[in-house]
């Protein structure tokens, strides 16, 4: 589970859900159907998450209520290195199905060209979004503020990504 500063207590108690770990081998939150490359049923602590420290407890709380309703949803996308998986996308549905303690997890399977393919398009979506604002920085007061804000997200997202990187990390070499 995410640690330090998240806003999970409050969340948990939000929550209807009674936590129970299941064994089952079958898919349950996700809808292979959804899937648009091949699936798998994996080990959910086989599972690594880079983004563990989020920056949306809300969206979190929503998907694993829905959960709870009974609403499914793609499974989350991973990288798979060696004998780990490393979440590439469905980072808040992958913390939220956590919340209900399944040993198993169904979870679709990524090539490097996959994941590379995303990136570049967050990539481009980024800079567009970059391009915008400084293309309006002498029509729109806001944009300096604008700018420094986006800016700011970016960092963040990335020091997100090294943060838990670091944490898994020394998790991994104090169970050695």
């Amino acid at each position: 589970m995410p640690r330090g500063d998240t806003g999970f207590k409050v969340l948990y108690s939000s929550c209807p859900v009674v936590m129970h770990v299941s064994k089952s081998k079958t898919p349950t939150h996700f809808a292979p159907e959804l899937a648009r490359y091949p699936t798998q049923m994996v080990p959910v602590s086989r599972v690594i998450d880079l983004l563990e420290v989020t920056h949306a407890p809300g969206r979190i709380a929503q998907y694993r209520e829905a959960m709870a309703r009974g609403e499914r949803f793609a499974p989350v996308s991973v990288l798979q290195l060696g004998r780990w998986y490393f979440l590439a996308d469905g980072h808040k549905r992958f913390t939220a199905y956590r919340f209900f303690g399944e040993e198993q997890i169904l979870v679709e399977l990524w090539t490097l060209q996959v994941w590379a393919r995303d990136q570049y398009r967050q990539l481009k979506r980024d800079l567009g979004r970059a391009w915008a604002v400084f293309r309006r920085r002498n029509k729109d007061p806001r944009t300096p503020g604008d700018l420094r804000a986006f800016v700011r997200s970016r960092l963040r997202h990335w020091a997100r990504i090294f943060h838990s990187l670091r944490t898994v990390l020394l998790e991994r070499n104090r169970t050695r």
